[in-house]
């Protein structure tokens, strides 16, 4: 084959880009074209493809785009040609160039390590024949004892990386720290089996996949129609890279699991870019009454506002509303997160589920509640601006957050945000209030989200702001969610009351996806939404200065926000 594959580095443009030789990429770093504190994209295509290909074009633009990351393309056009030996022979022949081009990426990846780039830092994209690249790649770097951070593999070509006659050595589990790969055409021009630590599988129906807007049908080797669902996989991703989660993925250990669980499993995450899972797994782990160390850690940046929650009552660290608050959160990389752990102190023990909501999580909210003021104060002497903190909670947890906020406006200092995501009713409102619940005296701005209120949330107007959600008056319910009895605290149970961060984290995400209209109370917002123009938006775009009630109208699945449309209520009282 042609040696003649290089290095290209851009700088700003896709204009002029910076060309090196493969087995000679010192220059990159010796001339600044690729600035180690900064993380490194490298960009593969596949087979008959270069640097002008469609897929090129649009991922390196959109990292260049960023601003923030070295952006470099591995052109290997001239191994990756068909040239004139035909579709088939000349597949044979790109793929077997693919073995010995990881082998010298590795190698240039080693020299420009001796220069200064972290590994800990380099993210390698590939698509088609250039995931599996990727993958030889970091095998190659693995066996010699180094580890890439992160390797996304769209698509890895299927054709003599699966079946009985195979190269052994390609996309892995074990090719970098992360390795996400999206199947798009799984048995048809990508493999079909796991490879990675996270797989994901859009519109995936067992078998034979066809993406959305594909046509199905037998079609002629590397015809456009043929390569549609292949090509999915890089246009998904593309989508992602400049801040757009636009693809949440429930994890499932198979297929039929998903299918017969409807997507309801514990765990969800964002296919793409901002994928989060290793961001869940580097963290650092303080006590409570010693917060200091988050001050003068390199977790904490001080440029950043910071977010801070917590779950609620039987919560856990690792439960489905932690998880996707963080990962939405990690994913926008514009706060600083913060997890508040008292899954210990929010369990239900030997007394049973209600008493040991009464006698233990409750009035443990409360003193860990005031435990979190009292940390936030020490952050704040060390220098951390309250007004840069948003303080966020779910069922019990909102009014932790709430008891945190009190703690500090009693000794002269005020967060500068609450979010009660369907604060819990029991205990905290009607005949049996013993405790007091999150109001609009806990921070400067306290947005309540009430999605079950009258159940498992509370039906008073209590914050700056008070948002409802679907609310047609008294045991309303959440559209999607069961209408009947369920077992008690079951996630079918919890439905409605999960909706309340659910619906924030795409009102966060979407940005104006969800937006409510002021009105006194239901009843106005029923017989005529349209005697309001006050709107609002949902999510970290709230107007802050806002005050009283606020409904809107949702789907009853995901994207729940519909838009304008959401100001009008489903149902109408004649007037």
């Amino acid at each position: 084959y042609v040696d003649a594959a290089s290095l290209r580095c851009y700088n700003g443009s896709m204009d002029n880009p910076m060309i090196v030789p493969l087995d000679f990429p010192r220059p990159l770093i010796n001339n600044s074209c690729i600035e180690t504190n900064r993380v490194t994209k490298f960009f593969i295509s596949g087979f008959n493809r270069n640097v002008t290909s469609e897929e090129s074009i649009t991922i390196l633009s959109a990292y260049i785009k960023r601003g923030d990351v070295n952006v470099v393309y591995l052109d290997w056009a001239e191994e990756a040609t068909k040239e004139n030996l035909g579709t088939v022979l000349g597949y044979l022949k790109a793929a077997s160039n693919t073995q010995n081009i990881g082998f010298r990426f590795a190698a240039a990846l080693l020299n420009l390590r001796d220069g200064g780039l972290e590994f800990t830092k380099v993210h390698l994209v590939g698509h088609s024949l250039g995931a599996q690249i990727a993958g030889i790649t970091g095998n190659t770097l693995r066996d010699q004892g180094y580890v890439l951070q992160r390797a996304t593999c769209l698509d890895p070509a299927g054709p003599l990386y699966s079946g009985l006659i195979s190269f052994k050595n390609g996309v892995g589990p074990e090719c970098a720290k992360q390795v996400d790969v999206v199947h798009t055409d799984p048995g048809g021009y990508g493999i079909a089996a796991r490879a990675g630590t996270a797989d994901f599988w859009p519109n995936y129906q067992g078998g034979k996949t066809v993406q959305p807007g594909c046509p199905s049908g037998n079609y002629p080797l590397l015809s456009q129609e043929g390569l549609c669902s292949h090509v999915a996989a890089w246009m998904y991703f593309a989508e992602t890279i400049n801040d757009c989660n636009c693809f949440p993925a429930a994890s499932a250990p198979d297929y039929a699991t998903w299918l017969n669980t409807n997507g309801t499993t514990n765990s969800t995450i964002y296919m793409g870019e901002y994928i989060s899972p290793e961001s869940l797994t580097e963290y650092l782990v303080t006590p409570l009454d010693n917060p200091l160390p988050i001050a003068y850690s390199s977790c904490l940046d001080r440029t950043r506002p910071t977010v801070v929650y917590t779950f609620g009552y039987q919560g856990k660290v690792n439960g489905p509303a932690t998880t996707a608050v963080l990962t939405a959160y990690i994913a926008k990389r514009k706060r600083n997160v913060i997890l508040l752990d008292w899954e210990e102190e929010a369990k239900s023990g030997l007394l049973g589920f209600q008493l040991s909501y009464a006698t233990s999580a409750a009035p443990n909210a409360k003193k860990i509640g005031y435990g979190l003021g009292k940390a936030l104060l020490t952050l704040s002497d060390a220098g951390i601006d309250l007004n840069s903190i948003h303080l966020m909670g779910h069922s019990l947890g909102a009014h932790l957050m709430g008891y945190a906020g009190s703690w500090l406006r009693e000794r002269g200092k005020v967060v500068s945000r609450i979010t009660g995501l369907d604060p819990a009713s029991a205990l905290f409102e009607g005949k049996f209030a013993f405790f007091k619940q999150l109001d609009r005296t806990c921070a400067l701005f306290v947005d309540i989200i009430h999605t079950d209120p009258g159940n498992y949330g509370t039906s008073k107007s209590t914050g700056s702001v008070d948002i409802w959600p679907n609310y047609y008056g008294p045991k309303s319910k959440q559209p999607g969610c069961p209408r009947q009895p369920q077992e008690t605290f079951s996630r079918a149970d919890l439905c409605d009351h999960d909706r309340s961060w659910q619906y924030f984290i795409e009102a966060m995400l979407s940005g104006t996806n969800i937006s409510a209209i002021y009105a006194d109370n239901y009843l106005d917002w029923m017989q005529d939404y349209s005697r309001s123009n006050f709107t609002i938006y949902m999510g970290d775009l709230i107007n802050t200065r806002a005050r009283g009630n606020f409904f809107c109208s949702t789907n009853s699945q995901p994207p729940f926000g519909k838009g304008s449309e959401g100001l009008k209520p489903d149902y109408v009282i004649n007037s």
